[in-house]
C-alpha cells in the first residue's frame, strides 16, 4: 500500500498571498496556479489587471512542472540538448520559465508545483514562484 502527502488547501493559500505580495505595486499583475504532484488543480488566482491568458499560462507551467516533475526552465534545456520538443510529448506542456516543482530539502518526494505567468522576462515569474516555495517548504 502507498501513502502519500497532499498539499492542503491552508498552506496552500499563504503561499499565493505571499506570492501576490511580492509583485510590486503598480507593476504587471500575475495569475498563480498550484498543483497537487499529479497535475491536478488546488488554487488558482489572478491578481486584479491581469491579462486572461495569464491563467492558462500559469496553469501550463504548473501541469508541466508536476505532471514531468522538472521546473520548467529545466525541462526546456533538456529537451534542446536531447533534441526533443514539448510538441513530442502530444499535450500542453510548455518550457517557459515561472513551473517550479515543490519538493522539501534533502527529499526527492514531488509534493506538486507552482506556475506564475504575467511578468516579462518569464524569469520573474520563476523568482516570484520560488517564493512560495519556501513558504510551502517550510509547511512540509
Amino acid at each position: 500500500m502507498y501513502e502519500r502527502k497532499v498539499l492542503g488547501l491552508e498552506e496552500v493559500l499563504k503561499a499565493v498571498q505571499a506570492m501576490i505580495q511580492a509583485v510590486p505595486k503598480g507593476s504587471r499583475p500575475i495569475s498563480v496556479a498550484v498543483m497537487d504532484d499529479r497535475g491536478d488543480l488546488i488554487c488558482l488566482a489572478r491578481m486584479d489587471g491581469a491579462h486572461g491568458f495569464t491563467n492558462e499560462l500559469a496553469l501550463r507551467k504548473a501541469y508541466t512542472s508536476a505532471r514531468r516533475r522538472i521546473d520548467t526552465n529545466k525541462l526546456g534545456k533538456h529537451l534542446q540538448e536531447s533534441g526533443w520538443s514539448t510538441a513530442d510529448f502530444g499535450t500542453d506542456y510548455t518550457v517557459i520559465p515561472g513551473g517550479i516543482v515543490i519538493v522539501k530539502p534533502g527529499e526527492e518526494t514531488v509534493y506538486g508545483s507552482i506556475g506564475i505567468s504575467g511578468r516579462i522576462p518569464a524569469s520573474e515569474d520563476e523568482e516570484i514562484a520560488l517564493i512560495g516555495l519556501k513558504v510551502l517548504q517550510d509547511s512540509l
